[in-house]
């Protein structure tokens, strides 16, 4: 089943360890408001959306796109285990995870640089 914006505004939000409350008053709306955007019971327009993504530090993209099971199946067979927190100035769950990717793509572009540098090497010994 696929899973609906409000529960994935609500997931995202977790993650970043924020209560509905905070969310609501970045927002400047009531918080039952906003308990009603996550549960689905109103619609929501695409420049609330924006307004969200920004609060939550990601893209439109992203929430539309934000599949639990993909981050939770990853970080668990990469060995990470799920951080929560209530602070959100604490590094939290997902920005974790993007930077464990972000190290990842730059030793792997050290890695490429290097094999250029041997492969040139090799070419000026023939």
């Amino acid at each position: 089943m696929k899973m609906k914006i409000g529960t994935k505004l609500r997931r995202i939000r977790e993650l970043r360890g924020m209560k509905q409350e905070a969310m609501s008053t970045l927002l400047g709306i009531t918080q039952a408001a906003y308990s009603k955007i996550e549960n689905d019971e109103v619609d929501i327009s695409l420049s609330r959306l924006s307004q969200i993504a920004e609060k939550l530090e990601c893209k439109e993209e992203d929430i539309l796109s934000f599949d639990e099971k993909y981050v939770f199946n990853n970080c668990t067979n990469a060995g990470y285990q799920p951080q929560y927190t209530s602070n959100p100035l604490e590094r939290t769950f997902l920005e974790e995870i993007l930077h464990s990717k972000d190290e990842l793509l730059k030793t792997k572009e050290l890695y490429i640089e290097s094999l250029q540098k041997q492969i040139e090497l090799m070419g000026s010994r023939i």
